[in-house]
Order: C-alpha cells, then structure tokens, then sequence
C-alpha cells in the first residue's frame, strides 16, 4: 500500500524546518499497513521504526486504562475522592476532588506546576497536594501534568508498587505486550538506547535547537501525563486493542467492553476548555472527536475521522487514536516542537493524508 500524500507532508515539514524526523504507525482491521520512520533523527542518523520517540500526553489514555483496571477489580470508583486514596490529601482542596473529576479534566484547577523533571516523584505529589487555592466547579480545563501525577499516585498504591513505573507496567503495558515503551527511562534503558534515542528540537528563529527534553533528567523522570516514550507501534498496538473493544488479538479480555465504553464516550460534552481554548468533548483520558465544534480544534483527527474516534495529541509533538468506525489504528510522532499553530496544521494534515492514502476518503473533498 502507497502512503505517497503522507510522506509528502512530513518531506514538506522536514524542508520547513518544522521536524528532522517523523515516525508512523498505521493499521486498519488489526493488519499494520504502515510502520516506518521518515528522516534523520540525528545529524548522523536515520529514525527507523524502533526510534524511541517521545510521545507527551499523547499517553495519557495509558494510565487511564490502568484506572479503568482497577474500578473492574473494585480497587475504587470513579465517584471516589483523592482524599479516599491518598491519605496526605485528607483536608485539602485536592481531596475533595473525584477520579472522574481529573480523568475528564473538570476539576475547576487553575493550571499547576509540577516543577517536573527536577522535582521528585514524592515531592511533586506533596506540592500537587498543597494546592489550597478555590476550585471553580464549572470551569473545565486541560491539565497537562498535575492532575495526572495523582492519578498515577492512585494506581501506584492501589497496586502496591515501588513506582508508578511499576504500576504501569503491571497493570497496563505488560497485559497488552507492551514491552518497548516506558513512562520515563530507566538509566539502564537511556545506556542500552542511545543508538534509537532522537534529538528532540524546537524551532526557533535561527533553526532548530535540541531540546534538553533529549537528555536526564527529562529522560529518565516518569510523569504520567507527558513522559511516555517509546516506538510510535507500541502506542498504536494499545489502540489496536481499544479497537478490539479491549481484547487482544489472541482473544484475551484485558479491559471490559462496558469499560471501554465508558472510556470512550462523551462525559464532557460542549464545554469551552481554558486550557486547550476550544470546546472540547472529553471521555475517561481521551479526547472524543469535536470537529462537530467546528474545523479548528487542536490536537483533532482531521476533517475525515468518523464522530466515534477518540484518542490523544502529545503537546507539540505526537498524536494516537483509534476510529472505530473504520477500525483504523493510528500513532505518529515527531522530533521538532515547531510551535502550536505550525503544529496543528501539521498534525490535520498527517492525519487526512493517513485517510487519504488508505481511501477513506475522497481527495476531491480536500
């Protein structure tokens, strides 16, 4: 199969400076279609599909199904509050707030710092957790980090693991096989990769820069909302199961139907967002389609996606998504954080060149 207009685009972004690098996954009916990397992903090498690629919140929805988990095995309720998890949030503000709450950023936060990578997996809760300032119930607004750090605080205790690391891996990347991907490198992974490592740059006005998101302590300090990396494949393996509606390929059930559901279907529902500046309809850690709130909205799957795909963009640099409609499968990422406007038209464009290409759509349309 020809993915001609989808290397076109990432060729015309690598000319514009844009990106050095892009890596692809596609698969349609469980049947990949599409593997491969387009570039260099350093000055002397060439990105392949076993690049580590930095994926940001494009790994949200890995947590939340590790959440999802523990709501089948009645670990807890998404009605439950912070506090009835974490015992340091008791009295707080933060404590007051419900799983649902953070998983469908509607908390009524303010955006808070996290002071990652420096700070510490127990300090940044401690800080998160401090937060005593009012809540505003009905103001809904992404939250990058924060909120996303008490979650995988939640998972970690929940399961009773060293790290979040572990949870993870426990809960959500070994079940599904997911054995090339880590929410933050160990160091002994950062010394065995250094040849499948990229340059993570920025576009400036005198070119591309490397970003220190390319080195320790970046590397190596896990943040469940936007430190995931990994090759593209293994994030487009985790929708290639929500698109079995949470079985793998041998049959194995590893997330309920009525879990996948609820994950996927509209709990925010024409809501303007603060953080994001568009309205945006939210599921369980996934970002339902909202062209139906017009062309514009960022980190969106294109003119050509059915009204059921879901999935999650990775700030400036990545995107994953399933559309159930047409059982297609799809996770890319880049190299170069080019700037959100540059960048929203790059992912529109990767995305409608990816249906496109499949047939999925009609170029006369476009």
């Amino acid at each position: 199969m020809s993915f001609d207009r989808v290397a076109d685009v990432i060729q015309q972004g690598i000319h514009r400076g844009l990106h050095t690098c892009v890596q692809i996954f596609v698969s349609v009916d469980g049947r990949t279609v599409l593997d491969q990397g387009f570039g260099m992903a350093t000055d002397d090498r060439p990105v392949t599909n076993e690049t580590v690629m930095l994926w940001r919140s494009a790994g949200k929805p890995l947590t939340a199904v590790g959440i999802l988990r523990l709501q089948e095995t009645g670990e807890l309720a998404l009605e439950d509050t912070v506090a009835s998890h974490l015992p340091d949030a008791v009295g707080t503000t933060i404590g007051e707030l419900s799983v649902r709450e953070l998983l469908t950023h509607s908390a009524g936060l303010p955006l808070l710092s996290t002071r990652w990578p420096q700070a510490g997996w127990e300090e940044t809760i401690a800080e998160v957790v401090a937060f005593d300032g009012p809540l505003e119930p009905d103001r809904a607004a992404y939250q990058p980090q924060a909120t996303w750090f008490l979650l995988g605080e939640i998972l970690r205790l929940r399961t009773g693991s060293q790290s979040f690391r572990e949870a993870l891996q426990t809960m959500v990347l070994d079940p599904i096989d997911l054995q090339h991907c880590q929410c933050g490198l160990t160091t002994a992974s950062v010394d065995s990769l250094q040849d499948q490592l990229p340059d993570l740059l920025q576009r400036k006005p005198g070119g591309l820069q490397r970003l220190s998101l390319s080195d320790v302590p970046a590397l190596t300090a896990p943040s469940p909302g936007g430190n995931m990396r990994g090759p593209v494949s293994q994030l487009g393996q985790f929708y290639e199961v929500l698109c079995r509606r949470g079985v793998l390929s041998d049959g194995t059930c590893i997330l309920k139907e009525s879990s996948v559901e609820l994950m996927t279907s509209r709990h925010r529902v024409g809501q303007f967002d603060h953080g994001l500046q568009y309205t945006i309809d939210m599921g369980l850690g996934c970002l339902i389609n909202s062209e139906r709130h017009g062309p514009s909205v960022p980190y969106g799957y294109g003119r050509y996606s059915s009204d059921k795909t879901f999935g999650h963009g990775g700030a400036q640099c990545a995107m994953g998504f399933c559309d159930p409609v047409h059982n297609l499968a799809v996770a890319w990422a880049a190299n170069g954080f080019c700037g959100e406007p540059q960048h929203q038209r790059r992912n529109r464009s990767i995305n409608e060149a990816i249906y496109l290409d499949l047939g999925l759509a009609s170029p006369t349309l476009t």
